[in-house]
């Protein structure tokens, strides 16, 4: 059964509806997706930062402490 040229574009103007709305959803989840790595990059750089902060060469005068007795190796004799 042949469809008329009024059905074919009335499912066209459909399909292209539907069609224009998933592109629209999909642009939405993508810029939700966007956010949410910007916000988790923020957060690993101040994670990194943070970090860096802990590994921080000890100043000049500042000794490190001593190793404890058994820690100390003592060569033959």
């Amino acid at each position: 059964m042949a469809r008329t040229t009024e059905e074919r574009l009335e499912w066209l103007e459909t399909t292209l509806a539907l069609q224009d709305r998933t592109i629209e959803q999909l642009n939405e989840a993508l810029i939700a997706q966007q956010r949410t790595m910007d916000r988790l990059e923020n957060g690993v750089q101040a994670l990194a930062d943070k970090l860096r902060a802990f590994d921080t060469p000890l100043e000049e005068g500042e000794a490190e402490e001593p190793l404890p007795p058994h820690y100390q190796m003592s060569g033959p004799k």
